[in-house]
């Protein structure tokens, strides 16, 4: 292939605002002929040099903003960029489009660079070459790298989400394993994990803890391309993220530090503001960038094992669907119209009882507030008279549980009296279910008896935030805990959609369920032995009490025994200390008597001090009528000539010893 080079060569640099142009045309040209950084190209303006024996012209533009409409480009600016071919009469020989590639380029800025192109006529294509600026950027890959990845779509994975200061093992299931699963969901791998977090509720210990389990549920590396995305930024006012950050405090502070300070503040009120967007994608290029363009890879073992996880959970699901299905196909011949259906709802705190009882009433019968005190309400529901009693909520920690609560909870039942057809065991679900929240269960309905599980049904709350996950897979998902307790109500359950007070579908089925389940009773309602349970309960809170009475106790004399021992070893110390001066006072007395200035060079005593320390009363401890340690002095000599000087000073350490002062 022949090239033929002309001349004079002339070239019209086109581009958004900021894109490096000017910088552009300066490094062709090999010296700073434009104003580069200083301040924005507002007329297309010419410069000419010789470049490689080759006469130059470069045609500088004012450019446009590379995320916006055609529409807001001034006329002035539209004007300059058509007029940018008559600075090189009688035309260009190329037009450089020039590029950085430390910013995204978006579906925004291909549309942009379209729409102000066209002003220069449909042939401008043909003489058009892309210029990538800013390559060190790259850092390592290659261009085609760039582009393939620039052009393929921008996939984001909106993950399931747990609840703020939750922990892992509060966490359900079908939560952890969808965060889990969310990395298989854009292969190879994701580039950056936006770590979602909002700036108007204080970011506490407990969150930053919650955060850590569960990022880690994904892998170790994680936080090398996990980026905090800071949302509701119109809530700092004037305040700065960086100001944020330092006056949250060390939680905030520390998981900032452990994504490699990479963070990012969202207005979520200014949407159509394409800058803090832009400037979003310009912080992961830079991520990628620093991570050489590495995506996250997933453990392909980790997520097979869910998968099959999966498969296996969908297997039993399907078998429990079954099994309900022909138990209930048995009942419903002999199950009978209930002209008035009495329900106690029971559950603990922040389960959805209040809602229920609304949803089944259809009205809003229930207070949303915490309830402490039971509360009675009826109405006619499909046809029948329905009455619905709430019970205090139970804590899920058995230390704030109080006699009167529980009494509370019981009396729930006289309150629909003969009995209740049903008791309604109130479970959310998305909050797991663990063996804690069972033991509490046990704890406030034990002393109803074993009868109570064959009128009771698992209600199950929050029904629409199981997505497309059926009740039978949350169930086989969620583990034992749960899975007994079904069990245990002879595997009957219902789920509810509290938003949808208005369909009474879902409170028909559950009224039908009941009547079912009354017939499997013989028709008899639950009617415990009341003076019973309550006896029970107060046996149990007493024998708490004594409990409590006794770990009391044995805390006050262990800190008695601490304080004595610590007293013992300040009086040891100094009766020691005092010991050992009257010795050197005995040796010093001993030395005047034999009229030596020294001991016999060839006297070698070894003098042990032995502490007793038994407790035991001894010595003057005896006579002062205080408990306190001896000290035992033991004299030994290698020699047989001085056993009368050893003898005189065994005698007067035995002394000092027993003296009454010592």
């Amino acid at each position: 292939m022949l090239a033929i080079f002309p001349h004079s060569v002339k070239i019209v640099l086109l581009g958004g605002r900021w894109g490096g142009k000017s910088s552009t045309a300066n490094t062709i040209l090999g010296e700073e002929r434009f104003d580069s950084g200083k301040q924005r190209t507002a007329k297309s303006d010419n410069r000419h040099a010789v470049v490689a024996g080759r006469s130059l012209i470069i045609v500088d533009t004012p450019g446009w903003k590379g995320y916006s409409s055609f529409r807001e480009t001034t006329e002035e600016d539209k004007k300059e960029i058509k007029r940018s071919v008559c600075e090189c009469f009688p035309g260009p020989h190329a037009f450089l489009l020039v590029i950085p590639v430390d910013a995204g380029f978006t579906k925004d800025h291909k549309r942009s660079l379209e729409y102000h192109m066209e002003l220069l006529g449909d042939r401008v294509w043909k003489h058009s070459i892309v210029l990538f600026t800013c390559g060190d950027w790259l850092a390592g890959r290659t261009i085609k790298q760039h582009i393939e990845g620039e052009w393929t779509e921008i996939t984001i994975v909106d993950t399931a989400g747990w609840w703020r200061g939750y922990s892992v093992k509060d966490t359900t299931q079908l939560v952890k394993q969808e965060v889990m699963l969310s990395v298989s969901l854009c292969p190879p791998g994701p580039h950056v994990f936006l770590l979602a977090i909002d700036t108007d509720v204080r970011f506490t210990e407990k969150q930053r803890t919650a955060v850590e389990e569960h990022l880690q549920l994904i892998g170790d590396h994680v936080w090398s391309h996990t980026m905090i995305l800071f949302s509701r930024a119109d809530w700092m006012g004037a305040r700065s993220i960086e100001q944020h950050i330092e006056e949250e405090g060390r939680a905030l502070q520390w998981l900032v530090e452990k994504c490699g300070n990479r963070y990012h503040a969202i207005d979520n009120k200014s949407r159509d503001n394409g800058t803090q967007v832009t400037e979003l994608l310009q912080k992961m290029k830079l991520m990628v960038a620093g991570n050489k363009g590495r995506y996250y890879k997933p453990d392909k073992k980790v997520l097979q094992s869910l998968k099959e996880r999966g498969k296996e959970v969908e297997e039993k699901a399907k078998q429990r669907r079954t099994k309900v299905k022909e138990q209930r196909e048995k009942l419903q011949d002999h199950a009978t119209y209930l002209p008035e259906v009495r329900i106690v709802l029971m559950g603990q705190k922040s389960s959805g009882k209040n809602a229920t009882g609304s949803t089944i009433l259809d009205r809003e019968a229930f207070p949303t507030c915490e309830t402490v005190m039971c509360e009675k309400e009826e109405d006619e529901v499909a046809g029948r008279r329905v009455i619905v009693v709430n019970s205090p909520g139970w804590w899920e920690n058995l230390v704030r549980c109080t006699e009167d609560q529980v009494k509370e909870i019981i009396r729930s039942l006289t309150l629909c009296l003969p009995g209740p057809h049903a008791i309604l065991l109130v479970i959310p679900v998305d909050v797991a279910y663990t063996e804690t929240h069972r033991r509490a269960l046990h704890d406030h309905v034990y002393c109803l008896g074993e009868e109570i599980w064959r009128h009771t049904i698992v209600l199950f709350t929050y029904g629409d935030r199981l997505g497309d996950t059926t009740i039978e897979q949350h169930i086989e998902r969620e583990g034992r805990a749960l899975q007994g307790l079904v069990g245990k109500c002879g595997n009957r359950y219902h789920v509810f959609t509290n938003k949808k007070r208005g369909s009474g579908g879902q409170v028909r089925e559950l009224l039908e369920k009941i009547e079912e389940m009354v017939a499997e009773n013989a028709g008899k309602h639950f009617s415990p032995d009341m003076s019973q349970a309550y006896q029970q309960v107060e046996e149990k809170f007493k024998r708490r009490e004594e409990e409590e009475i006794k770990l009391r106790f044995v805390e006050e004399v262990n800190r008695e025994i601490g304080e004595m021992k610590g007293w013992f070893q300040i009086e040891w110390k100094r009766r020691e200390k005092e010991l050992l001066e009257r010795f050197k006072v005995s040796l010093m007395e001993l030395k005047k008597e034999t009229g030596e200035a020294e001991l016999p060079p060839n006297l070698k005593s070894k003098h042990t001090l032995t502490p007793n320390i038994s407790g035991e009363t001894t010595g003057a401890g005896k006579r002062r009528g205080m408990k306190s340690g001896s000290l035992s002095v033991r004299t030994t000599t290698t020699t047989g000539e001085d056993s009368g000087v050893n003898s005189d000073l065994h005698s007067v350490l035995e002394q000092e010893a027993e003296s009454p002062d010592s």
